[in-house]
């Protein structure tokens, strides 16, 4: 009888490790699959601003025939919807494509040592620069008065301009004099806060960022208790 019981409750303690194992396991794949696919978001968004033409098919043009953009369509389409909304300042998505997947690797690298994780809120990082790509466009579009050129919106994009518009407007309401020393002020300001702002979120411990990522590790279960194998290959 006690062997019995002993054998039943060693079944069940193996069984829970076992839904531990197979738990953890898609959860760092996940971690991992996430953010191989934002460094790979990353590369496609670079290659395909850096082949934008304005010719390509996309939302703001009625362009027919075959993407010349390295990336193909979609790579035509996303290039113009970046530059259309912040000009050039839309590079900065790429620095943060990267934070966010290196940092959603080590997050998968501390539940594999079992180290508790640090603060990894995304929305805020991800709202300030936004925030501070509207002041530098706003700072683009103050400056580069005339047309874009080949960009489908100002230097600014439509975030610049809207915030370029709006300080214009209350500039309007102004004598000449202080109407010239509001403008420069107020894009001086944008400049010094949208600087700012975008090194607050990338203000991040490159030490440990610009390290190479350790390989997963497989897991072995030996009798009740799960280990950790060596990694496959470095």
């Amino acid at each position: 009888m006690a062997a019995r019981a002993i054998g039943a409750s060693n079944q069940r303690i193996g069984t829970k490790n076992w839904g531990a194992i197979l738990r953890r396991a898609l959860v760092r794949s996940l971690e991992l699959g996430g953010a191989i696919l934002l460094f790979a978001a990353a590369v496609f968004l670079a290659l395909a601003l850096a082949s934008y033409h304005q010719t390509d098919p996309s939302a703001s043009t009625a362009a027919g025939g075959e993407a010349r953009n390295w990336m193909g369509a979609g790579g035509a389409w996303a290039a113009e919807r970046a530059l259309f909304l912040f000009g050039p300042v839309s590079v900065l998505f790429l620095p943060l494509l990267y934070v966010f997947a290196r940092k959603l690797w080590r997050i998968a690298e501390e539940d594999e040592a079992g180290e508790p994780h640090a603060d990894h809120a995304w929305w805020r990082p991800t709202a300030m620069l936004l925030l501070a790509m509207m002041l530098l466009g706003t700072v683009l579009s103050l400056t580069f008065t005339a047309p874009g050129g080949k960009l489908p919106a100002s230097m600014g994009g439509v975030a610049g301009l809207l915030g370029s518009k709006a300080i214009l407007g209350v500039a309007s309401n102004l004598p000449e004099t202080w109407r010239v020393l509001l403008i420069g002020f107020s894009g001086l300001t944008c400049l010094m806060l949208g600087a700012y702002m975008a090194g607050r979120v990338f203000a991040v411990d490159w030490s440990q960022l610009l390290t190479l990522p350790r390989l997963p590790r497989r897991v072995q279960v030996e009798g009740d208790k799960p280990s950790l194998l060596r990694p496959l290959s470095r």
